[in-house]
């Protein structure tokens, strides 16, 4: 989202330190002496002179992003102003040789300037050299003075931007990189007559700007006016930009405003038709003379009751007939069938079996709402919303109204979902084969990893041991060089401190020999090694082998407390374990291919943190008045009889249209 912010005027680099077409110039200077800076008065250079309305010839055309009207608009409204945008917001005031003095502060004057004339006050600009020329009664033309309130810079920001400073600051900004959110508008203050033909023409606003366009030797100074000039009625303005437009017929927002009538809903006859449902089923007779009242997509306010029919016997007697045609499908396929009766199977004399599927031969009316909730025949309680949406007939005439709006546009709903779903399924693709590497990699970990001791896991991980992340007791990190145990902000002590593997080994080298956690001294000392082999040679008598020896890096990690006796996996083991989940480390590979609010959702440790995302279609088609078009009674019963020139109050009917 984004706030419109307005400002009188924006200039740039030297166009907004100088005063006219002066820039004043200096040069400051400074110098270091034994390690004192010493900064000098500057020292005043030349005025130079910039380039004034009276040197240029205008603008290219692609600085002109929008007219208003629009060029060759035949009914515009009278009661707007023409205007223009310019893409370059410090464009209307790039020029400027003077300033304005309002009782807002000074700010620079445009030397561009808007003015719009009927067809019958001037001709259309005529071909001339450098720039078409437009001859304009200087009584139709606005104030040249006036010309700083009609002209404005217009910027769209950030809502969190509130104050003067951050918003000019991204304005500059914007002006830099010629921005699409920062454009200037320049606005004529002529009010338009109807059914009139208008030229709209961006000029200059000053004589040395005129001059310089008419190819004339200029005669004022650059700060004086185009117009008017004394003793003529009329003045020749270059044109830099025109266009032409006609106004529509009296008649402008306002007045129809003013012509409106409110009537009330039941007045108008609003809001309510009513259906004939003496004869529901056409196979069958008559039940006799019955209606019922069906509001629609619109209602009046306060008139929402339940449907009450004009006889309450034929309503129940038509009730239990649907929800008996509605479950007719339902009961076909649970009701066992004997041997012989047509469309069932034979397989032993007598026995009588369950009918698989009668879908085809079991015709009835629509169960709204099966497909989503599951069911197959018509809840009994009376309240639930699929009780309501299949026996009462307004609902089920709203229903069918949504369902013949999708038959009708199924292939254009088709192509919006395959359009939102395209990136769905390749990002389930990519989560399906996620998964199944997770799967492999599990298994594989299971069978070479978990039956590890906790010397050889460490042994293991010792080539990642930098990347592999762990968080170890706060006092087991103030034993050791591991991290200071600094108080937070709340002035606790965090009871956990985060570090990696290879940090935990290299801060506590008086448990943890340096290289006990190497392949290298692994080989040496297993039971088999070089080194038990060596011991062998000189030793007599028994050797007790029914005590394995304990590793030399399980004691040194067990003196450091980051593993205990009675649960050995606890502690530092089990989170080794843990971050060599397979899924987890699959999730971390997949982040920068998904989105990250995607992973928001899920969790390593849910059930399938893999599993396929489960998405719909979002349709933003204004449903409603694809309704009212389509069935303009339905969406409103009533509005054809609604007078001309009125105005009633309804709200939406959230039956009608859930």
């Amino acid at each position: 989202m984004s706030t419109r912010w307005f400002f009188s005027s924006a200039r740039l680099g030297a166009a907004a330190s100088a005063q006219g077409q002066a820039l004043a110039t200096s040069v400051r200077f400074a110098r270091d002496i034994d390690g004192r800076r010493e900064e000098p008065p500057p020292v005043q250079g030349p005025t130079l002179s910039l380039v004034g309305p009276g040197d240029v010839f205008g603008f290219e055309r692609t600085m002109v992003l929008r007219e208003e009207p629009p060029p060759g608009t035949a009914d515009a409204a009278e009661n707007v102003l023409a205007g223009v945008e310019l893409a370059h917001a410090d464009l209307p005031w790039l020029l400027s040789p003077g300033t304005a003095f309002p009782s807002g502060g000074p700010t620079p004057q445009p030397w561009l300037a808007l003015i719009v004339l009927a067809e019958d006050e001037a001709a259309p600009p005529r071909d001339a050299r450098p720039l078409p020329v437009l001859t304009a009664p200087v009584a139709a033309l606005p104030p040249p003075a006036e010309r700083w309130a009609w002209a404005h810079v217009e910027a769209r920001l950030p809502d969190n931007v509130t104050d003067d400073v951050g918003a000019r600051t991204l304005v500059e900004q914007g002006l830099r990189a010629h921005s699409a959110d920062v454009v200037a508008r320049l606005l004529c203050p002529r009010r338009l007559a109807p059914d009139r033909g208008w030229i709209a023409a961006l000029v200059p606003a000053t004589a040395a700007g005129r001059d310089a366009g008419l190819n004339v030797t200029p005669g004022g100074a650059a700060t004086e006016d185009a117009w008017p000039i004394a003793g003529r009625d009329t003045v020749d303005l270059p044109v830099y930009h025109w266009w032409r437009f006609r106004t529509g017929k009296a008649g402008t927002f306002e007045e129809l405003a003013r012509r409106l009538r409110f009537r009330p809903a039941a007045e108008a006859g609003l809001g309510s038709r009513t259906i004939d449902v003496g004869r529901p089923w056409p196979a069958e007779p008559a039940t006799g003379p019955a209606t019922v009242p069906m509001d629609g997509a619109l209602r009046p306010p306060g008139t929402a009751v339940p449907e009450t029919w004009s006889d309450p016997v034929a309503q129940d007697r038509f009730r239990t007939l649907l929800t008996q045609r509605l479950d007719a499908p339902a009961r076909r396929r649970e009701e066992p069938v004997t041997p012989g009766e047509e469309g069932a199977d034979q397989p032993e004399a007598g026995e009588a079996q369950p009918v698989e599927d009668r879908d085809t031969v079991a015709v009835a009316p629509p169960l709204y709402g099966s497909h989503h909730t599951g069911r197959q025949t018509v809840p009994d309680e009376p309240d639930s919303w699929m009780n309501t949406l299949n026996l009462e007939v307004r609902r089920r005439v709203a229903a069918a109204l949504g369902t013949r709006y999708v038959q009708l546009e199924q292939e254009f709903l088709m192509a919006r979902a395959w359009e939102q779903v395209g990136e769905i399924r390749q990002a389930n693709r990519l989560l399906a084969t996620g998964e199944l590497a997770a799967a492999a990699a599990e298994r594989a970990q299971r069978k070479h990893l978990d039956p590890l001791g906790v010397a050889d896991l460490v042994t293991v991980m010792a080539p990642v041991s930098g990347r592999m992340a762990l968080s170890v007791p706060a006092s087991v990190a103030s034993e050791t060089t591991l991290a200071a145990t600094e108080p937070d902000e709340s002035g606790t002590a965090p009871e956990v401190i985060g570090t990696t593997l290879a940090g935990l080994l290299a801060s506590a080298k008086d448990r943890v020999l340096a290289g006990t956690a190497s392949t290298s001294f692994v080989r040496l000392t297993r039971s088999n090694g070089a080194l038990a082999r060596r011991a062998r040679r000189g030793a007599s008598g028994d050797t007790p082998d029914d005590q394995p020896a304990d590793p030399v890096l399980t004691r040194g990690l067990r003196d450091m407390g980051v593993m205990g006796d009675d649960a050995p996996e606890n502690g530092l083991p089990g989170e080794l374990r843990a971050g060599l989940a397979a899924a987890r480390l699959q999730m971390l590979r997949m982040t920068d291919r998904i989105p990250a609010d995607f992973w928001a959702e899920r969790a390593p440790t849910d059930a399938r943190p893999l599993r396929p995302i489960m998405a719909h279609p979002k349709f933003t088609v204004p449903i409603a008045e694809e309704l009212l078009a389509r069935w303009p009674e339905w969406a409103l019963p009533g509005i054809s009889a609604l007078p001309p020139d009125s105005v009633t109050l309804l709200e939406t009917n959230p039956e009608f249209v859930a």
